[in-house]
């Protein structure tokens, strides 16, 4: 089976007479939402969960309504579907989305699982939300109050799947992304941004410890961990990104592709640098010189 977030089937075009020409069809909207960067337009249409069976090739509509999903999960067992999702009367006045489950079958019952009034897996952080090895515990991400809209940091948190308590293990003033669990379950990956870098790090679940795993002037996009075996896409900045697998405290290439690169791209060394403004703050900052400089 399938967890697919598939968005509502679109209207058929406005057809003219055959050899008739005219004016597209005008855009309507009520919404208080009407355009978005990535999907443009906006109409009444919404993006919902389905569960699709690969041997029937049919698919069930799991969450109706005038409200978006996202980041489907299933649980450990296969039973339960995790998914973020806005709702409320008018789910475009808000910042408040949510972790729900669902019941993963036809006519699942719905349960919200996190209560914090402001962002729980905004979509715009790129990230999916990580059920834990036994299956008793979700994490995400924790963004700030309405208030503070981007200003305020994403956070690692923790969610209990029975009681739907949730607590954030390390409070740092620094933005977190792509959560997974370690293998034992007592800790969970994430990349963590620091200045002009991101590293990949571990944080421990039940004292909020956290451990560095990748060093240097880098910057850590993506990573996968399974089995004990953790891979990191990353790279230096000074050219594109490669995969490598973490052996220890040590980043071992798995990818080359930049060495064919040399001949015919003028990789361009990357200098961080700081200078201290007229009221005495440090402002970071990289600098990269253009081609044939």
């Amino acid at each position: 089976r399938l967890a697919l977030i598939v968005a509502d089937d679109p209207d058929e075009p406005a057809k003219l007479p055959d050899g008739e020409d005219g004016p597209a069809k005008p855009i309507v909207t009520t919404r208080l939402q009407f355009k978005d960067d990535d999907s443009g337009y906006l109409d009444d249409k919404r993006s919902h969960l389905r569960l699709f069976e690969l041997a029937t090739k049919k698919d069930v509509l799991l969450t109706p309504g005038q409200h978006d999903e996202w980041s489907p999960a299933f649980s450990p067992d296969g039973k339960t579907i995790a998914f973020a999702t806005k709702r409320g009367a008018d789910p475009d006045r808000h910042l408040n989305s949510d972790i729900w489950l669902v019941e993963a079958r036809a006519g699942g019952k719905e349960r919200q699982l996190t209560t914090f009034e402001g962002a729980d897996l905004d979509p715009y952080w790129e990230s999916q939300l990580a059920w834990s090895p036994d299956g008793t515990q979700i994490a995400y991400l924790q963004g700030g109050d309405d208030k503070w809209a981007d200003y305020a940091p994403w956070q690692l948190a923790v969610v209990d799947v029975a009681s739907g308590k949730s607590r954030v293990p390390a409070n740092l003033d620094r933005c977190m992304s792509r959560p997974k669990w370690s293998a034992d379950g007592k800790g969970v990956l994430v990349l963590l941004e620091e200045s002009r870098v991101t590293y990949l790090s571990r944080i421990e679940v039940s004292t909020g410890k956290l451990e560095q795993l990748t060093h240097g002037n880098r910057f850590d996009y993506n990573f996968d961990t399974r089995a004990g075996t953790t891979v990191v896409l990353t790279g230096e900045g000074d050219t594109p990104n490669e995969i490598y697998a973490l052996d220890g405290a040590n980043l071992r290439a798995l990818t080359k592709q930049n060495e064919a690169l040399r001949a015919e791209v003028d990789f361009r060394p990357l200098a961080d640098f700081s200078v201290t403004t007229a009221d005495g703050t440090r402002v970071d900052g990289l600098l990269m010189t253009p081609f044939g400089y």
